[in-house]
């Protein structure tokens, strides 16, 4: 069941809009459910970098397109910056609290443009959370990098919770300032090391 869902996952979060950059994604779970997700760093449009390498923008369409993108952004309410920098890259500041509990999505971006999320089980009481990042086939990796667009930055997640599974690239004790438990890292340079995932198990307490 767990490796059908995460494949599930993968294919899900496979279709994106927006590339991250420069970042810093901090996720916690604590063994209640309770939740938040943190992005600090650039997303690029890449459909943008993409039509600007082309020769399909004109200059005076610009900054009509530039605005078009930073109201894209800025439906999701979670967002409390949203600078454009030029080129399609935005430096982004987001935070979004909640509660994943048995059946639940969560993501950044959103459900169309999903850069890494947070999905359960539907067992209403033991449930598993899935943390996954987003999987890029090779082609589409090679889309990118032809493209100029490059994918640096940090994931860590952190738990009290009894995790299951995981590919993290180390796993330290937590600091009171970052929640409390194991705090569990990857840091992405480009393509080269393993797409982000964790599996951890909780109880429905609700």
């Amino acid at each position: 069941m767990r490796k059908i869902f995460f494949i599930f996952t993968l294919f899900l979060i496979s279709a994106c809009y927006y590339t991250p950059d420069n970042f810093v994604a901090n996720v916690i779970v604590d063994d209640k459910g309770a939740f938040s997700m943190v992005y600090e760093g650039d997303l690029v449009r890449v459909s943008y970098v993409k039509e600007l390498l082309e020769g399909k923008v004109k200059p005076e369409d610009i900054r009509e397109k530039i605005e078009i993108i930073k109201r894209d952004l800025e439906k999701e309410k979670s967002f409390s910056e949203v600078v454009s920098m030029g080129q399609g890259r935005f430096k982004v500041k987001y935070k979004k609290t909640g509660y994943i509990g048995p059946g639940k999505i969560h993501s950044f971006i959103r459900r169309d443009s999903i850069i890494f999320s947070l999905k359960s089980t539907p067992e209403e009481n033991d449930y598993e959370v899935f943390f996954a990042g987003r999987y890029l086939t090779p082609d589409k990796q090679k889309q990118l990098l032809d493209l100029g667009v490059h994918i640096n930055g940090i994931f860590r997640f952190a738990t009290n919770g009894k995790v299951v599974e995981h590919n993290a690239m180390r796993v330290i004790k937590n600091s009171n300032e970052f929640g409390g438990g194991m705090i569990y890292e990857w840091v992405i340079k480009d393509f080269e090391y393993p797409t982000p995932h964790l599996v951890m198990k909780l109880k429905n307490k609700r």
